[in-house]
Order: C-alpha cells, then sequence, then structure tokens
C-alpha cells in the first residue's frame, strides 16, 4: 500500500478520522481525477492516509504518480449521507407538528410541472442523474443534490436556474464562498447564452470573480445598466432583478440591498454552512 501524513488538517476533518476509526469504516479520497477508498489515523506527526495495495491495483494507480500528488494535497471526500438520513428521519417525526418552517421540507407539492415549463431544459449534455434531480427540484418544494466533487452538482443547479429564468420565475443564488457563488452564476450564465443579455441581473458583495464584476454595484454606478437609464437606484435594481446573487453573509448583512422576493432559492455548499 501507500500511505502520506499530513501536518495541518481541518477540525472536522479529525473529527471524522476518529469517528470512522471507531466504525471500522474507510474514507473516501481524491488523489487527481481518481476516487479511492483508504483510511485515516491520527498519529503524534499529524493525519495519516493509508490506501490498501488492493485499492491501488485495482485502479492500476502507479505509486510514483500518487506520490507526486499527494505532495501537494489530495481532497478528502465527506460523506454526509448518514447525517442527511438522520435529519430526514428527525423531520418525519416533526410532520404532525404544525410549524410554518418545518411544513416545506416534510410535505410534497407540485411547485411546477416539467409539461408546463414553455422553455425546457438544455439537458443533453447533462446525465439521467442529474436530470432526475432537476426533475426532482421542479416538483417539491425543497430538494437536496449530493455528491462528491467532480459529479457535475454545479453544472446540474446552473441548467435548473437558467430554465427557471427563462420561464419568468425569478431566482437567487447564494452559496458559503465567493467563489463557489461565482462558479454557479457563471455556470448559469452559460447556460442562458444570448438571453443572459436581456436579463437584469445584480451580484451583492464586493469581492467576486473578474467576470461578475460587470454585474456589480460598482458596475452599475460607472455603466449604462438598462435600470440605471430608466432612473432605478441599485437598491431598486437588486429589488427587481430577475437574478440575484449573494454569499449567505451578504444576505444577512443589516445594510445591505434588500433582494426582495423569490420564486426559487438555489444555494450551493449548504453542509458546509
Amino acid at each position: 500500500g501507500y500511505s502520506v501524513t499530513f501536518e495541518n488538517a481541518p477540525d472536522r476533518v479529525l473529527r471524522d478520522a476518529r469517528w470512522l476509526a471507531l466504525q471500522g469504516t474507510s474514507s473516501l479520497f481524491r488523489v487527481g481525477d481518481i476516487f479511492i477508498s483508504g483510511a485515516m489515523e491520527i498519529t503524534s506527526e499529524g493525519i495519516r492516509v493509508l490506501f490498501p495495495a488492493d485499492e491501488i491495483d485495482r485502479l492500476n494507480i502507479d505509486i510514483a504518480a500518487i506520490r507526486r500528488i499527494t505532495d501537494i494535497g489530495i481532497d478528502y471526500i465527506m460523506d454526509n449521507r448518514e447525517l442527511t438520513e438522520q435529519l430526514l428521519a428527525f423531520l418525519e417525526s416533526k410532520v404532525h407538528l404544525e410549524n410554518q418552517f418545518l411544513e416545506p421540507l416534510t410535505q410534497y407539492t407540485n411547485a411546477i410541472s416539467m409539461k408546463s415549463i414553455g422553455s425546457p431544459i438544455a439537458c443533453s449534455d447533462l446525465n439521467p442523474s442529474q436530470r432526475h434531480g432537476i426533475e426532482k427540484a421542479l416538483s417539491q418544494r425543497v430538494t437536496f443534490f449530493w455528491g462528491p466533487p467532480g459529479t457535475g452538482k454545479t453544472k446540474t443547479m446552473g441548467a435548473l436556474t437558467a430554465s427557471l429564468i427563462k420561464n419568468k420565475k425569478r431566482v437567487l443564488l447564494t452559496s458559503l464562498s465567493n467563489m463557489a457563488l461565482d462558479q454557479l452564476l457563471l455556470t448559469t450564465l452559460q447556460r442562458l447564452g444570448h438571453a443572459a443579455s436581456r436579463i437584469s441581473i445584480a451580484r451583492l458583495g464586493s469581492t467576486m470573480d473578474e467576470k461578475c464584476q460587470g454585474l456589480s454595484r460598482n458596475a452599475f454606478k460607472k455603466s449604462v445598466f438598462d435600470a440605471k437609464r430608466a432612473g432605478m437606484r441599485w437598491r431598486e435594481h437588486v429589488k427587481y432583478a430577475s437574478l440575484v446573487a449573494g454569499n449567505f453573509a451578504m444576505l444577512t448583512f443589516p445594510r445591505a440591498a434588500d433582494p426582495g422576493q423569490f420564486d426559487y432559492v438555489i444555494a450551493d455548499e449548504v453542509s458546509m454552512a
């Protein structure tokens, strides 16, 4: 087999390592473009990651290649399925309670039908799992997309958002980090294509990808936005824009522009919040 020790690891990884050791279960890692099972062990030098020989042989991985990649770093895939199952069980146990916050999470409603969509989702490049996720999202009030990095969650959410926008729905995009938020916003704009130039879009905050700067407040002050030509202020533009993007912190900031009400909220990195 092969092992590598990292001197520094986030507290979440350390907690998972202790829990998995008690359970006697393995972890999932991404080394380059390959997903591989392994084990974690806490030592005096840090956290040791071990890849068994049979896994290395099964995936036909070169040890020298693993060594080069792990010198840079590897991705630990957090498995939140057990936590999600426990959360679902808890919510289902509270179905009998009248609660305005729990009802959307425990009751299935037909928010929108696939058959009623005037501008269908362009899904030729989506796999069956991604298409199924979008269908679920369009048929119930709350939907969770879960998957390891690289499985196309952002691509799926971007396709969903673009379809909703084309069907005259008002959508809020949000995430824990600006990087993930901008990636989701740019993916949506790519799916919208030329239609994006005819849609009012607002990107809240000051820290963002250079490609999103044209949708910011600073750009609104300097450029010839349609809303500005119509005499709107930035706060009014945000309140009536078809697509608004802001991270979790910005949406709760007291002095930030009020984004108003939305038909749909699409949030990335929810499990990290």
